[in-house]
């Protein structure tokens, strides 16, 4: 009876390995994974001489590992057997309460943050003095909305890095807080709970913040729709954590006659929002169509500034509450632009710059040292 067993057991063992291989073999190999929103393996080029030295079988585990079938499906298992045993973090991303992820900030290089400032402070400096020059550090999830934490989290405190780095700046920078605004809102949904961004009402809040400083227009009616119900964004990739309950993407509604231009594709729209990101995995690219080196935007503001910002993704969101505010807004990122910053502002007139960049993103960026 008990041989019996033992082979029925090893049948089964060797069905399933089976099956696994045949389904390796026959399943398509993919290029990207829109849940880990990242570029997969492929097969590897074979050559005696990567053979003997370890290359090929290395690149090899590497492509099963990731073409492995129902490999989505094993991520979001195991992650999801991580927390029922109480795990609180995965990959740099805490497990928070409510459905909640929330992106981690272990480590700060110091001496990047400094050279940062030092080229922020240059830059200022050496503007013609008729333009103005504001900076906006916007907090993580983390330091704001702290009761959110698992019990155990050892993140930096963002707050106090920011207002170092605010004590720092030449006096010609128009720095604006957000700091305590935020911790006074840290109950609203100022963050999306799958990605690393804040929301629409999280930019919101910062527009006041900017508008109150420079006296802008500010409604009491400001209008939202919901344009999408299913958006798992960065956190919820980089964490595995795919079964979440998704966010939702809102808009603010703008009656403003704009025209926008992206010179990078040749695209030009009248919207700052692009309805054909809803059906892709990364709905934030819904905003301001994603990441582009540079955007021009016009409007029909009565208020006749123009307005340069010098952003990372975090401007996206937040540009839809400047329509009103100004006939023009130009938008560069560093990440992609790599031309005279100077000259482009003597070139187009600008009135004013904003420096507008997630806090986390501005004590890691390496590419300020195109800001001249």
């Amino acid at each position: 009876m008990k041989k019996m067993i033992d082979r029925i057991t090893i049948g089964m063992f060797a069905f399933i390995l089976s099956g696994l291989f045949i389904m390796n073999i026959l399943r398509p190999v993919r290029s990207f994974s829109p849940n880990e929103n990242r570029i997969l393996a492929q097969f590897p080029e074979f050559s005696v001489k990567k053979l003997l030295n370890h290359e090929f079988t290395s690149n090899y585990e590497t492509f099963i590992t990731d073409q492995f079938a129902g490999r989505d499906q094993w991520v979001a298992a195991k992650t999801s057997m991580e927390r029922l045993l109480g795990k609180v973090e995965n990959n740099g991303v805490y497990f928070g309460k409510d459905d909640t992820l929330i992106e981690k900030l272990s480590a700060v290089d110091a001496a990047l943050v400094d050279k940062n400032i030092r080229y922020v402070n240059q830059f200022a400096d050496a503007l013609d003095q008729q333009v103005k020059i504001d900076m906006m550090l916007i907090p993580g999830a983390a330091a704001i909305q702290k009761a959110k934490l698992p019990w155990i989290s050892d993140d930096i405190d963002q707050l106090a890095l920011i207002d170092d780095i605010q004590s720092k700046l030449t006096s010609r920078i128009n720095f604006v807080n957000v700091n305590e605004t935020f911790l006074a809102h840290a109950n609203e949904d100022l963050y999306f709970r799958t990605d690393h961004h804040y929301s629409i009402y999280g930019a919101g809040l910062a527009y006041q913040c900017y508008a109150e400083t420079l006296d802008l227009p500010i409604s009491d009616s400001y209008v939202y729709e919901v344009v999408a119900d299913d958006f798992l964004g960065t956190l919820a990739s980089q964490s595995g954590a795919y079964g979440i309950k998704p966010d939702v993407i809102i808009k603010l509604v703008n009656d403003e006659q704009i025209t926008v231009t992206y010179p990078d594709t040749g695209l030009i729209d009248n919207n700052v929002y692009l309805e054909d990101n809803l059906n892709v995995k990364d709905k934030y690219t819904y905003y301001l169509n994603g990441n582009h080196s540079l955007v021009q935007i016009k409007t029909n503001a009565d208020r006749h500034e123009k307005l340069l910002i010098l952003r990372d993704s975090y401007a996206n969101i937040f540009t839809p509450y400047l329509l009103q505010a100004f006939s023009e807004i130009d938008l560069l990122d560093l990440r992609y632009y790599k031309y005279s910053i100077s000259e482009y502002i003597n070139e187009h007139e600008i009135d004013r710059v904003l420096i507008l960049y997630s806090g986390k993103n501005f004590m890691s960026d390496v590419n300020f040292t195109f800001l001249k």
